[in-house]
């Protein structure tokens, strides 16, 4: 029994995901920022948001944020927030909403503290409310046009994690992250934070001058006092060393009587005695902390840096751009566009349409688009941690500039040794050395970095000639781990069976790549890349890239309904497999009368699937294949 009512509960969480709320991506989002941490008459607004607009919205009336600030800062349970306003950002003018300001009860809204009712315009709206002292609580949103996505009442929101953002469906809010969408709605809190304790904030770190081998630098580092308290005696300790310790060393600065309540200093770096980093290539670990008389009384989770900084002397053999589309999206269009005059030889270029429903769709390319945990398109990333969200034509190109000249500078501590391509019983057989000269680097650091290696080849949409990657010859997830440390190097061996490559449509084998990536796992940087021709090869895959111009399909009802069977209208099809959100095949029909062909929403097992989101895979005798995407709603 315990377990049956787990299942309906599993049953109601994936429908409230799936039904309650969904979002669309901004092909031309609204430049609007606000500085979620700027002081304004001794207030400070408190987000969770990144302060842009990437993703709108819509299918329910409230929407809410639970703000915590027992968990603000790590080991203080006690802080409380005087909250003074609300900041919400609207899309567009709405004659009346209400804003709700809600205690906690067991991570749901309580009691209602205080309620507004308030016109908004199009940008940032400040809601005032009777300045209270609160540790938690939720800060809800109500419209109740919002689920008419034919009337755009969007609410916006940030990329983010989703934690603490949540939509209501029935009588209770659910968490975003939980359910799939990573974002945090565009809500913010004016206030000040209630404490009787102190709190310095190491708010900025940073050199005086670009580290390269040889040079001497001195830190900049700012600092400020958050808390309504004056601060006395403040200093800094600032410490540096590297892998083997051959350069460390510690300096301590006095900054001056009194930090005033909050106030923010930039230090004097003419305090700071210079470091002069070594001739070869290193890793380098600066760390700061700042410190004053009452540490007793000081809220430590903010006071400290610690950064490893790399001073490596190799050139990055190119850059690597990637591209994540829609092909029937004019945004992606403008965007190649936008990218053109930018786009040279030391640029790798990759396009992906990850949508299921795109008639361009390879598996291959969700599985990269999961790896990037990307959750709308149009977007662009830049050497794997570089991300430009939507396409905004007023600033995607200046944005996408900066970007590239500042990759352009990263140097790499890696050169490819040697490179063998071959073919052996059946397969393609690769075999490498990376070797690491003369770079020192922390061992954690190293065991954080993996090698990739995959294949690409040209590829095409709407009459435009790009290159996709096909194959993977490694774990894309796991790759291999890198063990090749100062003046060591290191050997890869890998191989793919000649009917498991993928060649798209017109492709010889020889118009493939190999890549070569070393990739650091915490934050998917690309710290080296290689580009490897494949040589003249003369075989044959089995698995070749079905035609684009697959017969057209009819899918009706859609959103299904059980009440309904669903009906598949398409000319030739050979058979049909029916697939959940998962990826996991769950039934397949290949009888039909004058092409159309019924699934009754059941498994191979003819038990009834549940509500959800399913994908249709038509293929055909030629080899080809489309996708079509159904909602099915009980």
């Amino acid at each position: 029994m315990k377990n049956r009512y787990m299942f309906i509960i599993i049953v109601i969480i994936i429908t409230a995901k799936l039904f309650a709320i969904d979002y669309i991506s901004i092909d031309n989002p609204k430049e609007k920022r606000i500085n979620p941490y700027q002081n304004d008459d001794k207030n400070t607004l408190f987000s969770y948001h990144n302060s842009s607009v990437d993703r709108l919205f819509y299918g329910t009336d409230s929407w809410a944020v639970f703000y915590d600030f027992t968990k603000w800062y790590a080991g203080i349970d006690t802080l409380k927030c005087q909250v003074e306003s609300i900041y919400l950002y609207s899309w567009q003018n709405r004659v009346s909403a209400k804003i709700y300001l809600y205690d906690n009860v067991n991570g749901q809204p309580g009691s209602v503290i205080q309620e507004r009712t308030s016109a908004l315009t199009e940008g940032w709206n400040e809601i005032p409310v009777n300045p209270v002292e609160l540790s938690q609580f939720w800060v809800i949103f109500d419209d109740i046009t919002s689920n008419n996505v034919n009337a755009q009442n969007y609410v916006c929101a940030s990329e983010g994690s989703g934690k603490n953002s949540y939509y209501k469906s029935g009588q209770a809010y659910y968490n975003f992250a939980n359910n799939g969408f990573k974002s945090e709605l565009l809500i913010s809190v004016k206030g000040q934070l209630q404490s009787g304790m102190t709190d310095l904030v190491l708010s900025d770190f940073g050199f005086d001058r670009e580290l390269v081998p040889g040079e001497s630098v001195r830190p900049i580092i700012r600092i400020a006092n958050n808390s309504k308290n004056p601060v006395f005696n403040p200093y800094v300790i600032f410490e540096y060393n590297n892998p083997n310790n051959e350069l460390a060393g510690r300096d301590s600065v006095y900054i001056g009587n009194e930090i005033a309540a909050f106030d923010t200093l930039t230090v004097d770096l003419t305090l700071f005695e210079p470091v002069t980093l070594l001739s070869t290539p290193n890793q380098y670990q600066f760390q700061a902390n700042v410190i004053c008389d009452q540490m007793e009384n000081e809220m430590l989770g903010n006071n400290s840096y610690s950064q490893i900084y790399n001073v490596f002397s190799d050139t990055l053999a190119f850059i690597t751009l990637e591209n994540f589309l829609q092909s029937d999206k004019n945004s992606s269009n403008q965007l190649w566009t936008a990218q053109n005059d930018l786009i040279h030889e030391g640029i790798l270029r990759l396009d992906y349409f990850p949508d299921y429903s795109d008639d361009y769709f390879q598996l291959i390319f969700s599985e990269k688009n999961a790896w990037y945990q990307n959750y709308a398109f149009p977007n662009t990333i830049i050497q794997g941690n570089q991300k430009i969200n939507g396409f905004n034509s007023n600033t995607y190109h200046s944005q996408l500039e900066l970007i590239l000249n500042e990759v352009s500078r990263k140097k790499t501590f890696l050169k490819l040794e040697r490179a063998d391509i071959d073919t052996l019983a059946g397969s393609l057989t690769v075999n490498f050395i990376l070797k690491n000269e003369e770079t020192r680097l922390f061992s954690n650091y190293l065991s954080d970095c993996m090698i990739q290696a995959f294949i690409v080849q040209p590829y095409h949409f709407n009459e435009k000639h790009c290159i996709s990657v096909s194959n993977y010859l490694t774990n894309i997830k796991t790759g291999v781990t890198l063990t090749s440390n100062y003046a060591s190097e290191q050997s890869a061996d890998f191989s793919i069976a000649f009917d498991k490559i993928m060649l798209y449509e017109g492709n010889h084998i020889n118009d493939a790549s190999l890549v070569i990536q070393v990739i650091k796992k915490s934050n998917q940087e690309i710290l080296f890349n290689h580009l490897i021709a494949l040589p003249e090869l003369d075989i044959s895959t089995s698995n070749q890239h079905v035609s684009l111009n697959a017969p057209d399909i009819e899918v009706w009802p859609n959103p299904a309904n059980p009440k309904n069977q669903l009906s598949i209208k398409s000319e030739y099809v050979s058979k049909i497999e029916i697939f959940n959100i998962k990826g996991q095949k769950i039934n397949q029909i290949t009888q039909g009368l004058n092409s159309v062909y019924h699934w009754d929403y059941t498994d191979q097992q003819h038990k009834q699937v549940s509500s959800g989101i399913y994908f249709l895979k038509m293929s055909y005798p030629n080899g080809q294949h489309k996708i079509k995407k159904v909602m099915l709603l009980k």
